[in-house]
């Protein structure tokens, strides 16, 4: 896909209808940095709408760099992530199926329509997305090879779950948002504040840090007197070999 994905579905002179804003913003967070820096949301009367790429200083929306879609669109050679992650996620949130083209206007030199004469690629494609599953399509006027992935192939399990909660989890003891990072049952000290909290099964980071301490405090007494012990055992056994 080239620039010129924008006068197709979703480009960046036709953005993308959000049906489902809650989710969008929850797969958002999910996101790293680089390939969420390439999301764009405006809000207009009817709805929010996203644009795809990247904004050089002030740019108009209208007028993104699209340059994650040079090359083939497995990903292969695009240092930031897998860019279908990104059609796969946005498509479970659109209004409509995600269906860009590589026209390669800017690149002729790259497709047999253009007189590309390869062996390999075709050079030409077609991503298809929708409900979080992605078909990728060469082509050279008929269909050369095709690729199906699936949500769970390109999206994290942790993060699909995430994603697909209805409602926010909130800890169990001040109540507030859990980041879905955090996961209390693989802290350190989940055993001991969960039996001594048998009530507190979701609780954020901020709090497992606080009923963390007494716990914490009591392991370094522990190492510290292990220490001394066998600080002790080393110069009893110095002072009898003597």
């Amino acid at each position: 896909m080239s620039r010129n994905c924008e006068w197709f579905a979703g480009g960046t002179e036709n953005p993308f209808e959000i049906k489902n804003v809650k989710g969008y913003l929850k797969w958002k967070e999910t996101l790293g940095e680089g390939l969420k820096e390439l999301l764009h949301d405006k809000k207009e009367k009817d709805g929010l709408y996203v644009y795809v790429g990247i904004r050089w200083e002030k740019e108009s929306l209208d007028k993104l760099d699209t340059y994650i879609n040079h090359g083939h669109p497995n990903g292969d050679g695009w240092d930031d992530g897998n860019p279908l992650e990104i059609w796969s996620g946005l498509s479970l949130f659109t209004k409509e199926p995600i269906e860009l083209f590589q026209t390669d206007e800017e690149f002729p030199f790259l497709t047999k329509v253009f007189g590309y004469t390869g062996k390999t690629d075709g050079g030409m494609y077609r991503v298809y997305a929708k409900d979080g599953d992605v078909i990728v399509q060469e082509l050279n006027f008929v269909v050369i090879k095709e690729y199906k992935h699936t949500k769970e192939d390109l999206i994290e399990q942790d993060n699909l779950d995430f994603i697909q909660q209805e409602d926010d989890v909130l800890c169990d003891k001040c109540h507030s948002k859990i980041d879905f990072k955090f996961k209390f049952e693989d802290r350190g000290y989940y055993e001991q504040i969960h039996k001594k909290f048998p009530k507190f099964n979701k609780i954020c980071e901020k709090c497992y840090k606080e009923l963390k301490i007494p716990f914490a405090e009591i392991k370094k007494i522990e190492d510290d007197i292990e220490v001394k012990k066998r600080q002790i055992e080393s110069l009893r056994e110095k002072a009898n070999n003597d």
